[in-house]
């Protein structure tokens, strides 16, 4: 081989590993762009999954709240009275002194609170006074007895003694020898816990539940607003009397009967309040059985400790189980595509690691 065939060869030669060398840079190059592309897909397909969850746990907090609070409503509703019956008065050129502010003439919040017990411009509410505490008592008895006809005429002996009523009395047939008696029981309220007390007597007691419900803020609330729909109601009146102009007579005959409404709901309310308060609720489950129920507590062992601790633990561990199904069931389509997004772009990662 003379000088200018291998200067020839290796002309090729260099050539041929550049041409090599171009090659590999485009699939390298090509390969680190899809493998980057890949990934941003995989991050904005969570993201995307990430946002949605989150949109729709707020969507479902935003479903659970339903506007504000009864007492701000009503204070708006106030407010948006007192405005019209002002814009009345202005096109009937009526003084200030004929529609003067509502807190100026509004009953007393604090006469009308729980523990308001004075007198106040020589005047005492009695129902106040006396009374001012509005509490609800209710009770849940279920008797079991041998002599069925015996312990349920009982009952009624007692109830009619203690001044009470029935306001529901069923009598169920279960079959030869087996009955059930449901009850719902009205007393006067200061004989509640007597009637309590001589109806656990009457039979075998299975099962007792006693509650009072102080519902004074909301009684209260609703009177102080009745007092205020009342002094409202009057003011229109005396506007209806003096109005010439027959657009201010429709919208005054208008907002009458709107506060009339008011009162009549706010009259009810207060109605069934009383009710409940005045006379307490026994409701009586009475059971005619063979053998009465053995309610006596049995002595609990260390073993019997820790089969229950046992039996609890097993318990939270499948109530676990089930919130974690219903969750993902509830997002099934976000976490689809997030583990579609990663099993795509560990393909990808994995058959550019075979081609390097």
């Amino acid at each position: 081989m003379n000088r200018d065939q291998f200067e020839k060869a290796m002309d090729d030669l260099d050539e041929k590993i550049v041409a090599e060398a171009a090659g590999y840079k485009k699939p390298a190059l090509r390969n680190k762009i899809i493998k980057i592309g890949s990934l941003a897909a995989c991050a904005v397909l969570v993201m995307v999954g990430v946002v949605g969850m989150i949109s729709g746990g707020k969507k479902d907090n935003a479903a659970d709240y339903h506007g504000e609070s009864y007492y701000s409503e009503g204070k708006q509703q106030e407010e948006n009275d007192r405005q019209s019956l002002t814009n009345i008065s202005k096109s009937n050129s009526f003084t200030g002194d004929d529609l003067a502010p509502a807190d100026a003439e509004a009953p007393d919040r604090e006469a009308l609170s729980p523990s308001y017990s004075g007198q106040k411009n020589g005047s005492t509410s009695s129902s106040t006074v006396n009374d001012p505490s509005k509490i609800i008592y209710s009770a849940q008895l279920t008797l079991e007895s041998k002599e069925f006809d015996k312990c349920f005429e009982e009952v009624e002996k007692i109830v009619s003694e203690l001044g009470g009523y029935f306001e529901d009395q069923s009598v169920y047939d279960q079959g030869v020898s087996v009955r059930k008696a449901s009850m719902t029981i009205r007393v006067p309220k200061d004989q509640f816990s007597g009637a309590l007390e001589r109806l656990k007597g009457v039979a075998h007691v299975t099962f007792s539940n006693q509650s009072a419900e102080n519902v004074s803020k909301d009684y209260y609330d609703i009177k102080s607003r009745l007092d205020t729909a009342n002094i409202k109601l009057e003011r229109l009146q005396g506007l209806l009397k003096d109005a010439v102009d027959m657009t201010d007579i429709i919208e005054i005959e208008n907002a009458i009967s709107e506060v009339e409404w008011e009162i009549d709901y706010y009259s009810g309310t207060l109605r069934d309040y009383d009710a409940l308060i005045d006379y307490s609720t026994i409701k009586v489950d009475l059971e005619e059985v063979q053998e009465l129920t053995d309610t006596s507590p049995e002595p609990v062992s260390f073993g019997a400790r820790l089969k229950n601790a046992f039996v609890y633990g097993f318990e939270n561990i499948g109530d676990s189980l089930v919130d974690l199904v219903e969750w993902v069931v509830g997002n099934i389509v976000w976490l689809a595509l997030i583990a579609a997004a990663i099993i795509i772009a560990v393909k990808v990662i994995k058959k550019k690691r075979r081609a390097l």
